[in-house]
Parts: C-alpha cells; sequence; structure tokens
C-alpha cells in the first residue's frame, strides 16, 4: 500500500494489531466468565426452589397418606388391615437431613 501513496495503519510485524486483538480476546474472555457466573447462580437458585417444592409436595402427600389411613380406620363398612409400607409413607421428611445429605454429596463431588 505504501507505493500507492498511502500510509501504513501499523507497520509490520503489527504490534498495535497484536495488542487489539488480545484486549478484544481479554474482554471476550472476560464477558463469557461473567456469564457462567450468572448462569450458575441461576441455575442454584433454581436448585433450591425445586427442593422446596418438592419438599412442600412431600409434606402434602404425607398428610394425604395420613388423612386416609384415619378414614380407612374409621369408616366401619372398610376392613381394618395393617399396612406397613401406608406405616412408611407416613413419616414426616426432615428437611434437615435432606439438606445434610445434599452437603454431603457436594463434598463427594469435589
Amino acid at each position: 500500500m505504501h507505493h500507492l501513496g498511502y500510509r501504513y495503519f501499523d507497520e509490520p510485524p503489527f504490534s498495535l494489531l497484536q495488542g487489539i486483538i488480545t484486549f478484544i480476546g481479554v474482554l471476550i474472555t472476560m464477558a463469557v466468565l461473567i456469564r457462567q457466573n450468572r448462569l450458575a447462580r441461576v441455575e442454584e437458585d433454581r436448585a433450591h426452589l425445586e427442593l422446596q417444592i418438592n419438599l412442600l409436595a412431600e409434606q402434602k402427600t404425607t398428610k394425604i397418606i395420613m388423612l386416609l389411613e384415619e378414614l380407612r380406620r374409621d369408616l366401619p363398612h372398610v376392613p381394618d388391615w395393617h399396612d406397613q409400607h401406608a406405616e412408611t409413607l407416613q413419616a414426616a421428611t426432615n428437611p434437615d437431613a435432606v439438606l445434610e445429605a445434599i452437603e454431603q454429596r457436594k463434598e463427594q463431588r469435589e
């Protein structure tokens, strides 16, 4: 280009262009890492919300089973029998134990 009367923007070995490209690469890398961090936080919040919803559903299901068992015992025309599985399902879920198990699994993965 120099022979056409134009001056080079960056003389070889193109150190200015290399610096600009390196700077842009660093900016893109930072943007990707920030985005991944945000997505990880959102995913963690979603997982926590799902856990809360599942624990609430478990509590509701346990209560329904308890009410059905009481109804079965109270109705005179329904034969009374011992249902070990229903008794097991009536046991309330301990949220602290669930959280502790989750923490232990996290530690095992790391």
